[in-house]
């Protein structure tokens, strides 16, 4: 079933995207890229390494205050690893973060999985934060119907309440308030009542980075602030070196902020044909020509498939590793 659906949802994605790419104008793209050129889509791809570099400090970050100090390069193979299955499934923003905990160097996969979950919500908060601060300046800067204004307003809204709750939640014992629901459900899995001690232990490795270490919340956040921007540095760049005009930095913002929507719906691997038509909306509100929005997720689209190939040569490379170190299947222990 999980395999018709996923089969279903890459079908509809890819008629989405051809559909999308024949009204943008496969001359226009291509003229867009040449535009770019090797040198300048090379400096994209360092700071494409930048911004993943950023990525994993920020994490490190959270692991430190639990593991002392933590190696860099491991940490750094396993991002790309959670990238590429994140990126590669319908889960878009999600699905990779077992695997990075399974390849955290550390002792405890447990408590390394309530890190790399501590360091999801921030990173998730932060975007919320910036698409809620970029909905409003759109409505106060732009020119744009009434009834899309409600829509933005409304998202935010419901967007906040959520960032409050999940952070709530998560103090009081995230995992284990589902597990409540389905036994008022009367729903109880084997697999769940098998595992409701590591469950609990793992909500409680995640309420104690809250309880003990509040100062370090607002310090990571601060850092993914950082790596937005690196981000938005990269956006605009790239549209610099297309040479589209009227594009501005708080265009190549508010770019971002707009768009990143089409990333959290968990329907088609890589958001595939919903980035483009999202962009094409967001581009036709700011002025900007759209079949340049088509052009940017594409190049987006080649840079974040290179890194995603690198992730999975380190899952590759990791699962060699323990084969030869254990000779026993991986698991979270």
């Amino acid at each position: 079933m999980a395999k018709k659906f996923l089969n279903l949802s890459l079908l509809i994605g890819i008629i989405l995207f051809a559909l999308i790419i024949y009204k943008a104008g496969l001359k226009q793209i291509i003229s867009d890229f040449a535009s770019i050129g090797l040198w300048n889509f090379l400096i994209l791809l360092l700071l494409r390494l930048v911004y993943w570099a950023s990525r994993t400090l920020n994490w490190k970050t959270i692991l430190d205050h639990q593991n002392n100090s933590t190696p860099f390069w491991p940490m750094f193979s396993a991002r790309l690893a959670d990238h590429a299955i994140s990126y590669l499934t319908p889960s878009n923003l999600f699905g990779g973060e077992p695997v990075r905990a399974l390849m955290t160097p550390h002792s405890n996969k447990r408590q390394a999985l309530a890190t790399v979950i501590v360091d999801k919500t921030v990173e998730l908060i932060s975007i919320i934060s910036f698409i809620i601060i970029g909905v409003v300046l759109a409505i106060s800067r732009l020119k744009m119907a009434q009834e899309l204004k409600i829509v933005f307003l409304i998202f935010s809204f419901g967007a906040a309440i959520f960032m409050a709750a999940l952070v709530f939640q998560q103090k009081k014992g995230f995992f284990g308030l589902f597990i409540k629901l389905l036994s008022k459900l009367k729903i109880k899995p084997r697999v769940i009542q098998r595992s409701q001690e590591k469950i609990e232990e793992l909500d409680n490795h995640i309420s104690h980075y809250y309880r003990q270490h509040p100062r370090f919340f607002f310090q990571v956040y601060f850092l993914y602030a950082l790596t937005f921007l690196i981000w938005t540095f990269e956006i605009h760049l790239t549209l610099v070196f297309m040479n589209t005009q009227g594009i501005t930095p708080l265009k190549s913002f508010l770019i971002i902020t707009l768009t990143t929507i089409a990333a959290v719906i968990p329907v088609i691997p890589g958001a595939l044909g919903i980035s483009e038509l999202t962009n094409v909306a967001v581009f036709a509100i700011l002025g900007l020509a759209p079949e340049k929005g088509v052009s940017l997720v594409l190049v987006r689209r080649i840079i974040s498939l290179i890194f995603a190939g690198i992730g999975l040569l380190c899952l590759s490379h990791f699962q060699v590793k323990e084969r030869k170190r254990t000779k026993l299947p991986l698991s979270i222990q």
